[in-house]
């Protein structure tokens, strides 16, 4: 049976990936803009109005604010929440088979490391496909090919 520890320590890993994944929402916004990762701090696509704090907490703030920017109200992508969803929860699977090879005595090397990566690897290509099937690659690569 998971110990308190291991619990908390899932949810810690898990609440690390989605503020990961919220980092990785700005880098998909801006790079291919050729905009700054540092500054200016996150702002509205559409009223260019700046994102409060506490309008910027991964997942929540967009269920709060039902998935609308606070200022004016323009429709805000789900691909947001999503790709936050999805890497925290990566994070967190990944945290839950070190801490299970830990609490069970397994080392992590020959095949259990590779049935660990075969399923980060599964993992992987499920997110890929999820943000593929949600358009965040496909209009790149549409507008590149015509």
């Amino acid at each position: 049976m998971p110990t308190y520890e291991y619990i908390y320590g899932i949810a810690v890993a898990t609440l690390f990936g989605t503020i990961i994944g919220s980092f990785l929402n700005v880098v998909i916004y801006r790079v291919p803009k050729k905009l700054s990762l540092i500054s200016p701090r996150s702002f509205c696509p559409s009223c260019k109005a700046p994102i409060r704090a506490v309008d910027n907490i991964p997942i929540l703030s967009w269920c709060l604010l039902r998935g609308k920017c606070r200022h004016c109200h323009t429709p805000i992508s789900p691909r947001y929440p999503i790709i936050e969803a999805i890497t925290g929860v990566t994070w967190g699977a990944i945290t839950a088979w070190r801490l299970h090879a830990i609490l069970t005595g397994v080392r992590l090397t020959g095949a259990s490391l590779y049935e660990h990566l075969g399923i980060l690897a599964a993992l992987l290509v499920a997110a890929s496909v999820l943000i593929a099937g949600i358009g965040i690659l496909s209009d790149r690569i549409h507008s590149r090919v015509n």
